[in-house]
């Protein structure tokens, strides 16, 4: 996948975390519990609480950029 800023080769990859994977917009608090979605989160890949979530991710290193699709089902 070419890089959509610079146009340089990405690297494919996953992002990974304990508690859920999520994007949370500004001025939103965090949630109570590490696996619960936030008020106007957007979850981010799939997992459980005991495994963690894990989401497709692409990096481009020239300018330290990483996108991760919505519908990033892990492969």
């Amino acid at each position: 996948m070419k890089c959509k800023h610079c146009g340089s080769e990405m690297k494919k990859g996953y992002s990974y975390a304990q508690g859920r994977l999520q994007w949370i917009p500004f001025g939103e608090k965090l949630p109570l519990f590490k696996w619960q979605l936030a008020k106007g989160g957007v979850p981010l890949g799939t997992g459980s609480f005991l495994k963690g979530w894990r989401a497709n991710a692409w990096l481009c290193e020239c300018c330290q950029t990483v996108i991760i699709p919505l519908n990033s089902d892990m492969e």
